[in-house]
């Protein structure tokens, strides 16, 4: 049986995500350029989740129309996959908490590896669906762990953060989110027009921080340091 893949589109470009390994995404101007990508992302993940994926027949099961003005190009996104709408299993949900988590520490120590959290990335003061999009290590970190109570908030779950405490925010929130699971009923949530359950919110906090550790490890690559400086925990496979 082949590995299962979402391809949501417009006018800006292709972002794919694969339903059955939360995080796993690949993104490019067409669908060609994404999918070409597809195989390396798996691999990559795969090391980085600890999995053994012997299936390497990808096939794309859904295409998804975006909205004209979301910026897919920027993984702008506002997709609710089919298996976002079921409740996870206790074993898969508490597998995902953990998966959340231990990308959250990855994060950190890439970020502790940078040896200029300040150095600007000139490319990166451009506009984009976010008003300023973060040009420094320490601002990426910030952007990350930003997210913690937006996405709870999704959910009816409105709680204050500490921003820049990306692990103790974190560990926060899986903890709301485990207390979500067994003391309420699953139920799809719609906020400003798009809609959200707990599943698709582990499933984004580990997609975000992919993304964004992604652009972290090329900021180190960029000021200069080689990748035997820059930790990746993530196992990027990203060319100096």
């Amino acid at each position: 049986m082949a590995i299962e893949l979402i391809s949501e589109y417009n006018k800006n470009g292709i972002l794919m995500q694969f339903p059955c390994y939360p995080g796993a995404y690949t993104r490019g101007e067409t669908e060609e350029i994404a999918f070409s990508k597809a195989k390396q992302e798996l691999f990559d993940y795969k090391k980085w989740a600890d999995l053994t994926i012997s299936q390497t027949d990808i096939n794309i099961v859904k295409r998804v129309k975006a909205k004209d003005d979301l910026q897919i190009n920027d993984a702008d996104s506002e997709i609710l996959l089919d298996s976002d709408r079921q409740r996870l299993s206790e074993g898969e949900f508490n597998r995902w908490i953990g998966l959340a988590l231990l990308s959250a520490n990855c994060v950190l120590k890439l970020y502790n590896s940078i040896t200029d959290k300040h150095w600007v990335q000139l490319e990166k003061l451009r506009s984009s669906f976010l008003d300023k999009p973060p040009s420094t290590a320490y601002e990426m970190l910030l952007h990350i762990d930003v997210v913690s109570w937006y996405y709870t908030s999704r959910i009816g779950i409105n709680e204050s953060f500490n921003n820049g405490k990306l692990i103790e925010n974190r560990v926060k929130c899986m903890d709301l989110l485990h207390n979500n699971y067994f003391t309420k009923p699953f139920q799809v949530f719609e906020v400003d027009g798009e809609c959200w359950t707990e599943t698709k919110i582990l499933r984004r906090f580990i997609w975000h921080d992919r993304i964004h550790a992604k652009a972290l490890y090329r900021h180190g690559l960029k000021m200069g340091m080689k990748t035997r400086e820059l930790e990746n925990p993530f196992f990027f496979n990203c060319p100096e």
